[in-house]
């Protein structure tokens, strides 16, 4: 494992060496729910620590590396806390483009720690939820491997991109238990279509769909995933010599799963016995984000609503966000920015349905500060 992380690290550190490009920052986020002694739950906060490079090797390949740590608390009415810390899974991954064929290979190297914990499950099950935009999901997966095959046809102004992929997961043991479990692969397939509009603007339409297989827990058949589906829609518009305007909507759909076996699954009391179907939610997102430059700054103001449904009701909302984030050129050579800092804050409220008979309002933010170095070879 630490070869791995080391390898990675390396990789990172070659990146910058190229002079191609890296980044690294901070980011802070937290909730609060109002109803907190109904609920037993208070506040959530997570910091982050993410950096990413990337390396091109020749004109037409390229290595990529991401990953970072991260430490979260989680606050009960009570006020007693619990926190989870510690580096999360590296991606390593490698672009080779071939004409109109891009091949992408990918490994997740389980630098990560592995919920060892019910108390951990639980904050990496309101990290997974697609109600709230944190920065990561979970912290370890324990590793796995991809590839993705994409092909864009040139249809004059516009352009079709399609591409297939498959994933595969390794084997962890979860909540420091000898059982194995094994998440099922993953095979997906998207399709993608951007054209010009007018004399200035971009419209973007994507479809896409996944399918997993199994899940396994002890060798035996633990849970069979459904299958999901998303679109989105974009279109950008210049209203000045430096100033866009982006507006975006999409859509994803996640059919419910069927438990296999009796099994434990995570709500917001802990762990309960779970032998029924699992119900489908669909994850609704729109907004709008402008682009404003001046000299060495440019302002990114973005505004975004997010809203999730359940077929059972419990665990959906919305949660709505507005702030910016600010581009500064610390360091410029030639016509190309070499040195980039990025400050960026949000405030986010929404409303959050915890149980069949309590809706808790939900006030957050997040702050955070990155880093972003390019150059040339």
């Amino acid at each position: 494992m630490r070869a791995l992380l080391t390898a990675a690290l390396t990789l990172a550190s070659a990146a910058s060496a190229a002079a191609q490009t890296i980044a690294g920052g901070v980011l802070l986020e937290t909730y609060t729910l109002s109803k907190s002694d109904e609920l037993r739950l208070h506040s959530v906060q997570l910091v982050t620590a993410p950096f990413a490079g990337r390396l091109a090797l020749l004109d037409n390949a390229a290595l990529s590396v991401s990953g970072g740590h991260a430490r979260g608390s989680l606050t009960l009415a009570s006020g007693e806390s619990e926190e989870v810390g510690g580096l999360i899974d590296t991606r390593l991954s490698a672009d080779l483009t071939l004409g109109a064929f891009l091949l992408t290979a990918s490994a997740l190297v389980g630098t990560g720690d592995i919920v060892a914990t019910e108390d951990e499950a639980i904050f990496v099950g309101l990290l997974s939820s697609d109600l709230f935009p944190f920065a990561i999901r979970q912290w370890g997966m324990g590793g796995g491997f991809g590839a993705d095959l994409t092909y864009a046809l040139d249809l004059g102004e516009a352009t079709l991109s399609m591409s297939v992929g498959a994933s595969a997961s390794s084997a962890t043991e979860p909540l420091s238990s000898e059982l194995i479990y094994q998440p099922g692969n993953e095979a997906r397939a998207r399709m993608s279509l951007e054209s010009p509009v007018g004399a200035a603007g971009v419209v973007s339409l994507a479809f896409g769909m996944q399918r997993y297989a199994v899940d396994t827990y002890d060798g035996r058949n633990l849970y069979r995933p459904g299958s999901r589906w998303d679109g989105a829609v974009s279109y950008a518009f210049a209203v000045g010599p430096r100033e866009s305007v982006l507006a975006f909507a999409s859509m994803s759909e996640t059919a419910g799963g069927v438990s296999e076996v009796g099994s434990y699954h995570l709500d917001y009391q802990g762990f309960t016995q779970a032998v029924d179907d699992r119900p489908s939610h669909s994850t609704l997102r729109g907004g709008l984000e402008m682009r404003l430059a001046r000299g060495r700054m440019a302002l990114i103001p973005r505004a975004e609503m997010r809203a999730l449904r359940r077929d059972d009701g419990v665990g959906q909302g919305w949660i709505g966000s507005f702030g910016s984030t600010a581009e500064v050129t610390l360091l410029r050579r030639g016509y190309r920015p070499s040195l980039i800092a990025e400050p960026s804050f949000h405030l986010r409220m929404g409303t959050l349905r915890a149980t069949e008979t309590i809706d808790s309002p939900v006030f957050g933010w997040q702050a955070g500060m990155i880093v972003r170095w390019s150059g040339n070879r």
